[in-house]
């Protein structure tokens, strides 16, 4: 139906060039045998690796811009903060707090549309239905029982009033990496895993491919291949041996290349 399309196209647009450009507020939950919260299976020690890293962002070999993951720990828990910037301009923050257990409780996300779609090449008569210059800004607080975040907020001067549903589990995409990187969860991993696009989770497959040598801008190094297969595409990520993503690319052709890691306390 139109009106719904329409009602519902800057929230997809708002997905579409988050998951696009690799920073989305994507939760994961470990289908095989699903653990709850705080009770890791077969012993797996679940842990973030505090600090800050940079990734550069290009498509076809011009570079857009860079990608920042902050990872710190709270009293009670994490936080992490991945934020987009074109140039000088910051155009995206995706904001997520933890519990302890690595459950999501707040989720908050401040983004322009119009450099998003950009960053998307998405079409201008899109961009203009929309409202170019409109901004989302939506946050609220997430519940463990239902494993759902009632979001609120508005574009321009459209207000937004949503669930979403990124699952219960403790396990975020950082934190299965490392497990990668280091064999511990085998070769072929089946999970779920929040899709921005359709506002709930959905199946993902993961492969391990091989070791690889990549050409990076601080010179070269081995990563390990991983690809992830789902509904949305095929998606490629290339993991140090900490489980560090020294290379990403999206369906789209985007890529976004580690440049710098700080620790952080």
């Amino acid at each position: 139906m139109p009106a719904r399309a329409h009602t519902s196209s800057p929230l997809r647009l708002l997905g579409d060039a988050l998951w696009i450009g690799g920073f989305a507020a994507s939760l994961v939950w470990l289908f095989a045998g699903a653990p709850r919260a705080g009770q890791p299976r077969e012993g797996i020690l679940l842990e973030l690796r505090p600090g800050l890293q940079q990734q550069a962002l290009y498509r076809r070999g011009e570079r857009l811009g860079s990608v920042q993951l902050l990872t710190r720990r709270l009293p009670r828990g994490w936080l992490l903060e991945r934020r987009l910037r074109l140039g000088d301009e910051q155009i995206a923050l995706v904001r997520q707090e933890l519990r302890v257990d690595l459950s999501l409780t707040q989720l908050s996300i401040t983004a322009s549309l119009d450099r998003l779609g950009e960053v998307a090449e998405l079409s201008a008569p899109l961009l203009r239905d929309l409202g170019r210059r409109g901004t989302v800004r939506v946050s609220g607080p997430c519940r463990l029982e239902t494993g759902s975040c009632a979001l609120v907020g508005g574009v321009g001067e459209r207000s937004l009033r949503f669930p979403v549903f990124p699952g219960r589990g403790p396990v975020l995409k950082e934190v299965v990496y490392p497990l990668l990187a280091r064999g511990r969860l085998g070769r072929n991993l089946e999970l779920l895993l929040f899709d921005p696009l359709a506002l709930g989770p959905q199946r993902v497959t993961l492969h391990v491919l091989g070791r690889e040598v990549l050409e990076l801008a601080g010179g070269r190094r081995q990563g390990l291949h991983v690809r992830a297969e789902s509904p949305s595409g095929a998606s490629d990520v290339w993991l140090d041996p900490d489980g560090l993503p020294l290379r990403e690319e999206s369906p789209s052709g985007l890529r976004a290349d580690h440049e710098w890691w700080r620790d952080h306390e």
